[in-house]
C-alpha cells in the first residue's frame, strides 16, 4: 500500500488486518488495555479496547511476528505456518515483491526482543494480485506466502491451518467471541496485541471474503484469523483491509466492517509446497493442517535490526 500523506486519506484508505478464535483456558483471558475514562475519552472511536497484550515469546503467540520490509521502514504482521512460510497480507510486501532480501521476519517479536529471526529468500503470491489499492476485488487476492531462508519455526513453532465450508465458518462466528485477531497495531507496535471477542458477520456476495467486526488497525495487516481447535490456534483467514467509514459515527469501542481472505484461497499454493491439508474432524467440515510446538522454550534475543513503522 502507498503510505497515506494526510489523516484524511489515511482514514479513506486504511488498509489493515484481521483476526480470530475463542477464548479457551490455556490462552491469554479477555481484558481491557485503556481503562482510564480520561484516556478514553480521548481516543479514536474505533480504538480497539479490547485488544491485550500477549507473552509473545511463548507459543502459540511467538509464531505470530513482525514482517519488517525496507530496512524496516515498514512493518506488518505475519503468522509461521510451517518451519520456513509465514502467511500475510500480500499489499503488505508488494512494493518489494523483486526483492525478497528486503523482508525480515521477527518471530514472537516483544519490545525490541524476538526468539528467531530470518530474512526471506522468495515470495509466492497470487498472480491475480496486481494493484494495492483497496477494494473488496483486490483484498480477494491479498495473501502471499514468505519463503525463509532459514526454518526458525523449528525455535517459535508454528501454527496450523483449516478451512470449512462457508456456511460452516459463518455459523460459527454468528457469536461474539469465537475467533481471535492478533497483530502488532501500529499504536502498540512494539507488543503483540490481541482481541478475544472478534465476531464474524458474513461473506462477500461472491463468497471470496470473510466479513467481520473485529477491532484492527494499521499494522494488523497480514494478522491472522484463529480458531480454537483441540487445545490449539488454527489460521482460517488472514487480515486485508477495513471499510472506510460512511454514515452515521461510530460508537465508542465499535469496530468498522473489515475483510478476511479465508484460507480456502491459498490452499492450492499450501499444497504445492508440500504443506496442504487432511481432513481433521470427524464431520468432514474441518480441512487443513496441525501446528507444532517449538522444538524447546522459547528464548528471546535482542535484535540488531532497525526498529520498525507500522504500515
Amino acid at each position: 500500500m502507498t503510505p497515506t500523506r494526510s489523516r484524511t486519506a489515511g482514514r479513506r484508505l486504511l488498509l489493515a488486518c484481521l483476526l480470530a478464535a475463542f477464548p479457551f483456558s490455556s490462552f491469554s483471558q479477555p481484558g481491557t488495555v485503556e481503562s482510564d475514562p480520561s484516556v478514553v475519552r480521548i481516543l479514536p472511536k474505533n480504538y480497539p479496547l479490547n485488544r491485550i497484550r500477549v507473552a509473545a515469546h511463548e507459543y502459540p503467540w511467538s509464531a505470530i511476528g513482525l514482517l519488517t520490509m525496507l530496512g524496516g521502514r515498514y512493518s506488518c504482521t505475519g503468522t509461521l505456518i510451517a518451519e520456513r512460510y509465514v502467511l500475510t497480507a500480500a499489499h503488505c510486501v508488494f512494493p518489494v515483491r523483486n526483492f525478497p532480501e528486503e523482508i525480515n521476519f521477527l518471530g514472537g517479536y516483544e519490545q525490541e526482543r524476538y526468539v528467531a529471526h530470518s530474512r526471506a529468500k522468495k515470495l509466492h503470491m497470487s498472480k491475480a494480485f496486481r494493484n494495492p489499492r483497496p477494494s473488496p476485488e483486490v483484498f480477494a487476492n491479498d495473501w502471499a506466502l514468505v519463503e525463509l531462508e532459514k526454518p526458525i519455526g523449528r525455535e517459535t513453532g508454528y501454527l496450523g491451518w483449516a478451512y470449512f465450508d462457508a456456511g460452516v465458518l459463518e455459523k460459527m462466528g454468528s457469536g461474539t467471541g469465537v475467533f481471535k485477531v492478533s497483530g502488532y497495531r501500529r499504536d502498540r507496535r512494539f507488543v503483540q496485541t490481541v482481541d478475544h471477542q472478534c465476531r464474524i458477520t458474513g461473506f462477500t456476495a461472491d463468497g471470496k471474503l470473510i466479513m467481520h467486526r473485529c477491532p484492527i488497525t494499521g499494522g494488523d495487516s497480514g494478522g491472522p484469523v484463529l480458531l480454537p481447535y483441540k487445545n490449539e490456534l488454527l489460521v482460517v483467514g488472514v487480515d486485508v483491509g477495513v471499510k472506510a467509514q460512511r454514515g452515521p459515527h461510530l460508537k465508542r469501542g465499535e469496530a468498522r466492517e473489515g475483510y478476511a481472505v479465508p484460507s480456502a484461497a491459498f490452499r492450492d499454493k499450501l499444497t504445492g509446497l508440500g504443506i496442504g491439508g487432511a481432513p481433521m474432524g470427524p464431520s468432514g467440515n474441518l480441512t487443513g493442517r496441525a501446528g507444532n510446538a517449538p522444538l524447546s522454550p522459547p528464548r528471546r534475543q535482542k535484535p540488531r535490526l532497525t526498529t520498525p513503522s507500522s504500515r
